[in-house]
């Protein structure tokens, strides 16, 4: 086994299914609005269909409405990961969870307060909620993952909302599971200077594949109460970081035309370490690195956890423990997954 590559697992990503177009911005003439550089300038028209690639279409028709999925993992933070974008020219400038964010200069990562909704902040004004959702669709030739982006408020909270009911069904689990994406109608209530009117918008919505009750008995938490976390994640070569896995999963970009999606974080082999305990600094370091990781605490816990089997948070890590996860996180910073996402050059 070869420490860095027997230990990494990757899905494939096989393309991009999207739930709107770009049409061209015209004048009042009916001429093209450009920008400063020229170049032409779209705008997003959303619609109540999936814009699908050819091998989908096959499947599915020219214009589904729903559609067959599983998830290959249980993680959230693979099969739906969301944060605040910002783009440029150059690909992507600056990403963060509303309260930080990061941007890339020189190569390096820099934190800097997100201050949405503030118009002297110039710099977020373009930032925008992005969330990818990664599926599987069974019906469609080919194993890898499907990538279905989304920016609205109501999707990002109903496939949260969904996906956390599902799990609290099947007690935790929603992997290869058979489930329906759809694209529905909804009456959104949107306030514009002062004055309050309803809106027809298209939203995902995850779903059952079958009737409710036979969903509950195939899929139920009693089959899942028999086996314990670390039997489930021996058994499951594709754990998630919220249960300590063993391997990590991350989604390969291959020739997609999108951001990647993150990685998760890869740990590291579990070291016996006796000695003193791990000093403020080294404690106020970690918790920098997590920060500009964007890693839950759920997931911190769970690195440590594999790392130093029987200990779960930083207080119980001696000096030479924390120095092994500084090494691990500072790593991480600057590893590939981030050369995949962030231009190599600010402009």
């Amino acid at each position: 086994m070869i420490k860095g590559y027997s230990d990494v697992r990757r899905l494939p990503r096989l393309g991009k299914i999207r739930t709107g177009i770009k049409k061209q911005k015209l004048d009042t003439n009916g001429k093209p609005v450009l920008n400063k550089r020229g170049e032409p300038l779209y705008y997003p028209v959303a619609l109540d269909y999936f814009v699908c690639p050819e091998e989908v279409a096959k499947v599915y028709g020219e214009k589904p409405r729903e559609l067959d999925i599983m998830f290959p993992l249980s993680d959230e933070e693979v099969i739906f990961p969301q944060y605040m974008k910002k783009y440029g020219a150059s690909g992507l400038r600056c990403k963060g969870d509303g309260v930080t964010g990061y941007m890339s200069v020189n190569g390096n990562l820099v934190a800097r307060n997100c201050n949405l909704g503030d118009p002297s902040d110039e710099w977020c004004k373009d930032c925008q909620p992005r969330a990818d959702l990664n599926v599987l669709l069974p019906k469609v030739p080919g194993f890898g993952v499907w990538t279905i982006g989304t920016g609205g408020w109501n999707s990002i909270v109903n496939v949260n909302s969904q996906i956390t009911a599902i799990k609290a069904m099947t007690g935790g689990r929603i992997d290869y599971i058979p489930l329906k994406l759809r694209i529905v109608e909804h009456k959104a209530t949107i306030l514009n200077d002062g004055k309050q009117f309803q809106k027809t918008v298209y939203v995902l919505r995850l779903d059952v594949a079958e009737r409710f009750d036979i969903f509950l008995d195939k899929y139920g938490r009693r089959e899942q109460a028999m086996l314990p976390p670390h039997v489930e994640r021996a058994l499951s070569g594709f754990a998630s970081l919220s249960a300590a896995p063993r391997l990590p999963v991350s989604v390969d970009q291959g020739s997609a035309e999108d951001e990647p999606v993150q990685e998760a974080a890869q740990p590291v082999e579990a070291q016996e370490v006796t000695g003193t305990l791990a000093t403020q600094a080294q404690i106020r370091k970690i918790f920098a690195l997590v920060r500009g990781l964007e890693i839950k605490d759920t997931t911190v816990k769970s690195i440590i956890f594999d790392m130093f089997p029987g200990k779960s948070s930083t207080s119980q890590l001696t000096k030479k423990e924390a120095s092994l996860l500084i090494d691990h996180l500072t790593a991480k910073m600057t590893d590939n997954q981030w050369a995949e996402e962030w231009p190599t050059e600010e402009t």
